[in-house]
Parts: structure tokens; sequence; C-alpha cells
């Protein structure tokens, strides 16, 4: 309610128990408030700590101004002395949290955990549910899919009365599911802000490991991009594939034609992403996906664990991130012990704290990325990614194919010339393809044929490294002229 909007008029009075129930900012703030008030007619009674009335038409109570002000500043006081009494409370059980784990009395838990006589208990029903979630979401299904499939089977968590979409994906990267706590505050804004300490590791009971949720968080952000399959054709490589030439994604569009027993024939070819937007200059020639897709797989299918060879090097450099971090951990929560001592210089420790924070966050962001890179080159992947081929082609396994493509390969990078000067001349292409472990393979393609090679050379380019082009698309259109009529390998 506000005194301008026409519910209290002038000549009314304004009771109020205490100066505190107005305003708790302090004097100036409290001042201008009380005189909004009064210039719009309206008297103010107080009854604590004394009783005064404010008349609206009193322009000079300079007692009642000077008995405001005092009042004021009483109330400001005693709210920052249980502000400051509430922050010490609060601090000393984050101190115990990070200790021995011991749960904060206050604040919310996850909606899948409940507290019963001080410890933390998972529900079991929440975390079948969790479970299936991550799951579902690794598979490659999508909020739209996910919230239709929750809403028929589970129960909604917490006081919700339905699946949402929004919420699906906040739960998706949620750390607490792995039982991580991040201790938070309310800032001088009154917003709950996280503080400036790590998260406490373990201090929920985790639902999960690190590797599946690692790998749905990697499925959300691969959705960010890319949106689900439509209708009943999955691409395989959404968001993956680079037109070298143009530096733009490569996507697909889809045609039919009728024949002449009336047959409709549908057709799924790659494009530059800048010739479909009628850019100047774009590349016009296109793939066709079956061919490229096929030769692709099968070059996938063959592919031995020697592209993860830098796998034991990253998780050594992993082992030693997270020793890291521990013992500056411990450091730091030696530091912060020492702050309640009195005898400490506050002025050599809170430097030292900072320093030791700055570290661990730097250290925490390169742990996170060796454990996706680690979980990228894992050869488990690569397993899984030849037994889905294998499979039938159907939407639902084409999508867990895509997933399980996109943890091996990191992109690939497609040079396609045409082999005439005819619209519907043949296109032949080389295929670059990087995998997450820093590999490439390069691969000359002409409709189902193509030709390997482990490493670039001069007749077969990296593409990756942008070399000239122009130059070796000619060179290319006389491998392909040569290899059209090659024996398939």
């Amino acid at each position: 309610m506000h005194a301008n909007d026409g519910r209290v008029k002038s000549g009314d009075i304004l009771l109020v128990e205490a100066v505190d129930r107005l305003s708790r900012k302090g004097i100036r703030q409290t001042q201008i408030l009380v005189n909004s008030i009064l210039i719009a007619g309206i008297d103010i009674a107080i009854l604590f700590p004394t009783e005064k009335l404010y008349r609206a038409n009193d322009d000079n109570d300079i007692g009642g101004a000077i008995e405001l002000a005092a009042f004021a500043f009483q109330a400001h006081a005693y709210s920052k002395l249980l502000s400051d009494r509430l922050k010490s409370f609060h601090a000393q059980e984050r101190r115990r949290a990070y200790a021995d784990k011991t749960p904060i009395n206050s604040g919310p838990t996850p909606a899948w955990i409940e507290r019963k006589n001080g410890v933390f208990h998972v529900i079991p029903e929440s975390k079948e549910t969790i479970l299936y979630i991550l799951r579902r979401m690794i598979e490659g299904a999508g909020g739209h899919t996910l919230c239709k499939e929750l809403n028929a089977r589970f129960k909604p968590l917490g006081k919700s009365r339905k699946w949402n979409e929004t919420y699906i994906r906040q739960l998706i990267i949620d750390r607490r599911i792995l039982g991580d706590f991040q201790p938070h505050t309310i800032n001088d804004d009154g917003k709950r802000v996280p503080t400036a300490d790590p998260p406490i590791i373990g201090y929920y009971p985790s639902l999960t490991d690190e590797d599946t949720f690692l790998q749905a968080s990697a499925a959300r952000e691969n959705r960010r991009i890319e949106r689900g399959p439509s209708g009943d054709f999955v691409n395989l490589f959404t968001g993956t594939i680079i037109h070298a030439v143009d530096n733009c994604p490569m996507n697909l569009y889809t045609y039919q034609q009728r024949r002449a027993d009336g047959r409709r024939v549908i057709f799924r070819r790659l494009k530059s992403q800048n010739a479909m937007d009628n850019l100047p200059d774009a590349s016009t020639e296109t793939v066709d996906l079956p061919a490229f897709e096929q030769v692709v797989l099968r070059h996938l299918r063959e592919l031995d664990t020697s592209i993860f060879n830098d796998g034991q090097s990253t998780a050594t450099e992993l082992r030693a991130a997270e020793f890291n971090i521990n013992k500056k951990q411990a450091r730091l929560a030696e530091l912060q012990h020492k702050v309640t001592d009195d005898s400490q210089n506050l002025n050599v420790l809170l430097p030292a704290m900072r320093t030791l924070d700055e570290d661990i966050h730097t250290l925490q962001t390169q742990v996170d990325h060796l454990k996706t890179r680690t979980l990228n080159l894992s050869a488990t992947s690569l397993d899984t990614l030849k037994l889905l081929a294998d499979l039938d082609n159907t939407p639902d396994n084409r999508q867990k194919l895509r997933e399980a493509i996109k943890r091996v390969v990191k992109r690939i990078i497609i040079l396609p010339v045409k082999l005439g000067k005819m619209r519907r001349s043949p296109v032949g292409c080389h295929i670059e393809i990087e995998f997450h472990s820093g590999a490439r393979r390069s691969l000359i393609q002409y409709r189902h044929k193509s030709i390997a090679y482990t490493d670039p050379t001069p007749e077969s380019p990296n593409l990756i490294d942008r070399p000239d082009l122009s130059t070796y698309k000619k060179s290319l259109k006389r491998i392909l002229a040569t290899f059209i009529d090659a024996k398939e390998t």
C-alpha cells in the first residue's frame, strides 16, 4: 500500500506499534519514509518506545524530528545486531559442516532428501525418478519427451503438481545429486547468493556417480544447440559437421520427388548453412547424407583404442589436480579456523585465504574439464558406439547412436567438390574427423566408396589447419577422378 494510491486519505491516522515496524534502514531512509507519509496528509501514531503523534500539518516539530531520528538509529542498530548474530551463527554452522559434514539446521534441502533426527536420507522413489531422468537424457531424450514420460510414470518432486522442462534442465546440472552442497548467504540487497567457500563434497547422500552425471550434463549442453528429431528421422551428425570453405555448420535439408509410378522418394542431403541462408559467395555443393553416413559409420566401426593414447596422461593430470585441491582446501580450513582467534593478524590471513580460494576455483575448473575429457576419451564410449551402430535403424536407436558419436567425435570438417559443371553433377568430398582425444582421421569419399588416411598427407591435407583450399580442391578433383572407378576400400 502506498500513501498516494488513494486507499489512505488525507486526515487518516497510521497507527504503528513501534518505529522499527516502519523501517530499520537507518535515520535518513526512515525520515524520507515518514516525511512522504506526512506530506500526503496522514498522521502517524507510535506506541513504543513512547507514545507519540506526528501530525501532518505540523511542519516545525523539532522535538519530534529529533526523537524520530533517535528511534530510527536505535531500530537500525538493533536490526544490525540481530543480523550479525545470525550471520555468526550460520558461519559457525558452515564451519562445522566443512569439518565433519554436520547438517546445517537452517535452509532448504533438495526435494529428494528428507531430514530425520538431524540426518539426511534419500527418498527411494525420488532417487528412482532422478536416475531415470539421467538415463533418458544420456540416451538423447529431450525435455518435451521427458516431461510426457515423467508425468505418465512418476510423481513430481517436491510440491510441484506436474513436471516441466525448466525444472528438468536445472535438475540435470544440480551437483547436489552427487552429494555436493554450496553454502549460501544473504547479501546487502536481501538476495541469496553463494558464499566464497568451495562446495562441501559428500554433504548429501549421492544418487549417482560422476561419470553418469557428466554424461547427462553433456547431453543437455548438446541439446541447447540442436533440437530433437523432426518426425521419424534422426540426423546422427547434428551440430557436428563444419563446411571447410564456408566455415559454418552443414545441416540437413530434405526434399521429395514423385516417380513415374506415383511413388514419392525422399532425398536427404547436407548443405552449408550459409547457402541455406542465401548468403553471397556461399558454397552450393551438397553431400548425400545416406552415403556420407555409411562411410563415416564404417570408419568408426573399424577404429581401435589407439585414438585414446593420451587417456593415461589425462588421468594423471586429473589425479594431480584433485590432490592439489584437497591440499589447498585443508590449508584454507586451517586459516578459516584461525580467523576466530583474536591473536591472529587478519591483514595477513584474509589475503592468503582469497589467494587459496582463487587457486581452488581454478583447479576445480581444470578438474571439471579433465573429467569431461576423460569421459570423452573412454574406450567404453567407442565400444558403445560400435554396438549401437549395429542395431536396427529405428529412431530411438539412432538417437542413442547420435549421443554416442558426440562422446567420441569432436567435429567433422567436410570439403565437398562437384565433379562436373552440370547442376546434378556428382559430388565427392574430403572428410576430416577430429576426435576428443585430439587424434584426426582423413577420408576421401565418393558415394559409398572411401579411402582412409591415418595422418594428413600432401594429397590429403589437414583441413583443420585451414590450407589453401582453392588450390587443394583442384588436386582433390584429380584424386576423385582416379578413385571413382577404383575398388572400394
